[in-house]
C-alpha cells in the first residue's frame, strides 16, 4: 500500500491531473460538460452603456431600497434623539430656575438696578453713562411707590416694581426699534417663566444695556451705527415716564 502511495505521489501532476481525474470520475465530466453548454448558450451583452447601467440598478434594486430605507432611518433616530434631548435640557433649566429661585431668590432675581452693574462691549461709555445714570433714576423713582399715567389707559397704576420690562418694550415701540425678535430674547433674560412676571417686573441695567445693543444697527456700506440716534430716542422716552410719574 505504501508503494502505491509513493508511486502515484511520484507521478504528480499525470496522476493528479484535470484529465486524469475526469478519466476516474465520469460524473465529473458530466458537470464539466453540462457547465460549458451553459456557457456557450449564454448570450453576450452589447447593449449601451446608459442601458447597461440602467440594468445593474434595476438588478440591484432591492440593496438599494434597502440602503435608502437604512439611511432614512437613521436620519430619523438622530431626529428624534436630538428633539428629545433638547426637550430634556430646557425642562432642567426650567426646572434649575424654579427650584433656585424658591431656594435662592436673591440669585436670579435682582430687585431694583443698582444690583447689577455691567458694561457691554458694543456700546461706548458715554452712552453707557447717559442712559444708565436716567435708567437707575427712573427705576428708584418708580419703586419709591410713585404712580405712572400708561398712554393707553386714562387711569393711574402703580409701578413699585421700578422700571419694568413692559415699559421699555413700549419705549422701543415708541422709537420704531421694536422687533418681535428683540422682544423674545430681552424677555428670556429674566429668570421668570411666566409672561406676566417677565413683564411686569424690574428690569436690570445689565438688561436695559443688553436691550439697547439689540436695537442698534450698523449700516453695512458706510460700517456707522445708529447708537446716537437710539441713545437719544431712548432718553426721551424715559423722561416722559418720569414726566407722567411726576404728575400721577
Amino acid at each position: 500500500m505504501l508503494s502505491k502511495v509513493l508511486f502515484r505521489k511520484n507521478l504528480g501532476h499525470r496522476y493528479f491531473s484535470y484529465s486524469a481525474l475526469i478519466r476516474k470520475y465520469p460524473e465529473r465530466a458530466a458537470v464539466v460538460d453540462s457547465l460549458d453548454r451553459r456557457n456557450e448558450e449564454k448570450p453576450t451583452f452589447h447593449a449601451k452603456m446608459r442601458h447597461r447601467i440602467g440594468y445593474f440598478f434595476r438588478s440591484k434594486r432591492r440593496r438599494f431600497l434597502y440602503f435608502i430605507f437604512g439611511a432614512l432611518l437613521f436620519q430619523l433616530f438622530d431626529n428624534i434623539l436630538k428633539l428629545t434631548g433638547s426637550r430634556a435640557e430646557r425642562n432642567f433649566k426650567i426646572l434649575k430656575r424654579m427650584a433656585l429661585n424658591k431656594v435662592y431668590p436673591e440669585i436670579l432675581n435682582c430687585p431694583s438696578s443698582l444690583r447689577t452693574h455691567h458694561e457691554t462691549e458694543t456700546l461706548s461709555q458715554k452712552t453707557e453713562k447717559e442712559l444708565g445714570q436716567r435708567f437707575v433714576e427712573i427705576d428708584q423713582m418708580l419703586a419709591a411707590g410713585l404712580k405712572i399715567v400708561k398712554p393707553t389707559e386714562a387711569s393711574t397704576s402703580s409701578s413699585s416694581a421700578g422700571l419694568t420690562r413692559a415699559m421699555l418694550i413700549e419705549c422701543i415701540k415708541n422709537i420704531g426699534k421694536h422687533d418681535d425678535k428683540i422682544e423674545h430674547e430681552f424677555l428670556n433674560k429674566s429668570s421668570y417663566t411666566n409672561l406676566d412676571d417677565k413683564l411686569n417686573t424690574s428690569c436690570t441695567l445689565q438688561e436695559f444695556y443688553e436691550l439697547i445693543a439689540l436695537c442698534v444697527t450698523e449700516d453695512p456700506q458706510t460700517g456707522v451705527t445708529d447708537e446716537l440716534l437710539v441713545s437719544e430716542l431712548l432718553l426721551r422716552e424715559l423722561d416722559k415716564i418720569a414726566f407722567m410719574s411726576t404728575q400721577a
